[in-house]
């Protein structure tokens, strides 16, 4: 009897812990499939985002082969690749020059022959270290300027894109000369301190000093025209530790990328030129922003030159301290270093 209950017991047992096994292999099965759904969603989900990335890489590969199809390719056989020897017309030959915003007609208001020559020097003489280090991707977003040259016998447009002084041409980007990006600078931008500076620089006639003559007889010690007791040597290296703003890059005189940079603290540099544009800086004599011609000349001296609103310091063989005025006072003072 003992014998058969125990077997009964085992049985019992046996037969309990197979249920039990069962239903977690069922449980384990269920678990299994429910991963397998989630990761299946997952891998699905994945697999729509990388198509949708495919799809928008290729709308962009698109994108920017039609940008590189608007300009018309010249093949390239000068020597020393300046493109002033492959650009497909002369000076002589421009009648007319427009620049247009989408469909918007930008109104330029400069002498036609001034602008004629003043974008046809940002464009002809580039050469090999103009080309623009630059992603076509980065261009995409950015609304582009055509350039419109009409020519005695036909009519050529370039792609200009004003944010990065960038234009495509002969199928490739290059940084102009930066006389294009300050005439739009003053179209698009004429409350900014580039436009501000740049007229303030123009050479104007001042009928004031119409008769003055330059004189190069007084030296001025160096000392005396250094602003805040600095060259321009040591204000290049001071604007590292300075809050740069604002970044254009364009091909300079030395034939090679420049930039034109403005600093929060009130100091814009040029490829040549540093302007200060605010009283914080001054030169031992208290030359500073907003004293009168005559203040100026009680306390520094009459000038080498005047050009206009331009007053010229000699610093050995150069002038190269500049007092920029606006009427009678003092707008900018400007450190140089000669070529």
């Amino acid at each position: 009897m003992r014998s058969n209950k125990m077997i009964y017991i085992m049985t019992i047992l046996l037969l309990g812990m197979s249920i039990i096994l069962n239903i977690y292999q069922f449980h384990l099965r269920g678990e299994m499939n429910r991963e397998y759904k989630v990761l299946t969603k997952e891998i699905s989900a994945k697999e729509k985002i990388i198509d949708m990335k495919n799809s928008r890489i290729n709308k962009l590969e698109s994108k920017i082969e039609n940008m590189k199809q608007q300009i018309s390719v010249t093949e390239d056989k000068s020597e020393e690749n300046v493109l002033g020897e492959i650009f497909p017309f002369e000076y002589e030959d421009i009648v007319d020059i427009t620049f247009y915003r989408g469909k918007e007609k930008l109104p330029m208001d400069i002498d036609i022959e001034e602008l004629k020559r003043r974008t046809f020097q940002s464009l002809y003489w580039l050469g090999d270290n103009a080309r623009a280090n630059i992603d076509f991707k980065e261009l995409l977003d950015l609304e582009p300027i055509y350039i419109v040259f009409k020519l005695k016998d036909r009519t050529i447009s370039y792609v200009y894109f004003y944010e990065k002084n960038v234009i495509l041409m002969n199928g490739e980007a290059f940084h102009p000369v930066k006389y294009l990006y300050l005439v739009l600078n003053q179209i698009l931008e004429p409350n900014s301190i580039i436009a501000k500076i740049s007229r303030a620089l123009e050479y104007k006639e001042d009928v004031e000093n119409e008769g003055y003559e330059s004189s190069y007889d007084s030296i001025y010690h160096f000392s005396r025209l250094e602003i805040n007791d600095k060259d321009f040597f040591q204000w290049e290296k001071e604007l590292t530790k300075l809050t740069k703003i604002k970044s254009i890059p364009f091909y300079s005189v030395s034939e090679e990328i420049d930039f034109i940079e403005v600093y929060k603290e009130g100091i814009v540099k040029f490829d040549l030129s540093i302007v200060f544009t605010n009283d914080k800086y001054k030169t031992k004599d208290g030359i500073t922003v907003g004293l009168t011609k005559d203040e100026v000349i009680s306390k520094l001296g009459k000038p080498n030159s005047i050009r206009g609103n331009k007053w010229g310091y000699l610093i050995g063989d150069y002038i190269r301290f500049y007092i920029i005025f606006e009427g009678n006072k003092v707008k900018y003072l400007m450190e140089t270093m000669p070529l």
